[in-house]
């Protein structure tokens, strides 16, 4: 059999409707959504991200419902990257897979206060602004706080102003 013996014990089997419309669709919007081209402009691989300020027993399943309805609407890989302003949150987020679908892994990818080092002083790089300001969002509530806004003040000041408006 196909299932093997991972199938929970059952008193009976009934049909049901083939049809996995909802006719009352739940509105899902993540917090963002960057889309990664190629050199042709063909999209190659999306990226939804999600900020969890707490531990949510079912936002999991929001999140799967997401990935999903993005990859059939771009036809190409999608990842999930939660942002977590604290450990316990990350935690829990690094551990909350959805074990309910059968022949799928979820797994989100996390950031959290671990990951992200406090921006303190100017940083270098290519994703330099792009960690600054997840070092804001992050270290929300360091000691440094008002050192870490002051340098991403600084490097935002240094785009232009429609480059600068991309991170408001």
């Amino acid at each position: 059999m196909a299932f093997g013996d991972k199938l929970p014990s059952f008193a009976s089997v009934e049909p049901s409707s083939e049809a996995l419309t909802d006719v009352r669709p739940v509105e899902l919007n993540g917090d963002a959504v960057q889309i990664c081209r190629d050199e042709d402009g063909t999209t190659v691989f999306a990226v939804i991200i999600e900020m969890q300020n707490r531990p949510a027993t079912d936002k999991p399943y929001g999140w799967v419902a997401y990935m999903a309805n993005l990859e059939r609407r771009l036809k190409c890989d999608v990842a999930l990257l939660v942002v977590c302003p604290d450990r316990r949150t990350s935690r829990w987020a690094a551990t909350a897979g959805c074990d309910r679908l059968w022949g799928l892994t979820f797994q989100p990818y996390v950031l959290g206060p671990d990951d992200i080092p406090e921006a303190v002083s100017r940083r270098e790089g290519p994703f330099a602004i792009e960690e600054t300001v997840l070092s804001v969002l992050i270290h929300h509530d360091s000691l440094h706080r008002s050192d870490i806004v002051k340098t991403m003040d600084a490097q935002l000041r240094e785009l232009t102003e429609k480059e600068a408006m991309d991170y408001a």
